[in-house]
């Protein structure tokens, strides 16, 4: 089972971001969001934004390791807000066989998503 992880800073998931998600084409599939409620966002908006982000990375990372229906994961993907995966990301990330692997974007498409 792979889970794929997605950190936000505030604001819902994009339709498109989820569309890709839901378009993987891989058997047992779990996703788990984090949309804490921002700290100290509107003070600092760029870099609370990040700080914020960063902090819902490691509450996804305790979320997975305590969720029992997370017991039989052999893989986690944290995923950006702003990433839309192509149907066929996660199988080709998976077959790499490495026990950690990352991905680059070179530009941004014109609705701003990676």
């Amino acid at each position: 089972m792979i889970a794929i992880l997605v950190p936000t800073a505030s604001e819902p998931i994009p339709s498109e971001v989820m569309k890709g998600i839901e378009a993987q084409k891989f058997p047992g599939l779990k996703t788990i969001i984090s949309c804490e409620k921002p700290q100290e966002l509107d003070k600092n908006p760029g870099p609370n934004r990040l700080k914020n982000i960063a902090r819902n990375r490691n509450i996804l990372r305790q979320k997975a390791l305590k969720d029992p229906s997370l017991k039989d994961a052999t893989h986690f993907l944290l995923l950006d807000s702003d990433v839309v995966l192509p149907p066929d990301a996660v199988y080709h990330l998976w077959k790499m066989g490495e026990p950690i692997v990352g991905g680059w974007y070179p530009q941004r498409n014109k609705n701003g998503y990676w």
